[in-house]
């Protein structure tokens, strides 16, 4: 599972509902699948990609290519699609 991947999947879910629960039950499945999820543990099936991509709002393969802002390349982008979590800048050495 890729980076990309992973942001996407958040930026979805995080689109889907602003808890676990909420995304949970709008998809279907238990909140642990979605945990497992957010933590790369598991990777949605097709079926239930086509409910992340329904319910978001978004195509599925730009879920995959790591939603909407994939090539922002900006800490702030990428902490505003998924409030739960944060990345900092890493200053240049």
């Amino acid at each position: 599972m890729t980076d990309s991947f992973m942001h996407g999947l958040r930026y979805a879910l995080s689109l889907i509902g602003t808890t676990q629960t909420a995304q949970a039950r709008a998809l279907g499945v238990s909140v642990p699948t979605i945990t497992r999820w957010r933590a790369g543990v598991a990777v949605p099936n097709e079926q239930n990609m086509a409910r992340i991509a329904n319910r978001s709002g978004l195509d599925q393969e730009t879920i995959r290519e790591g939603g909407p802002d994939a090539f922002a390349g900006t800490v702030d982008s990428i902490n505003q699609a998924d409030p739960g979590f944060r990345m900092t800048s890493i200053p240049n050495r």
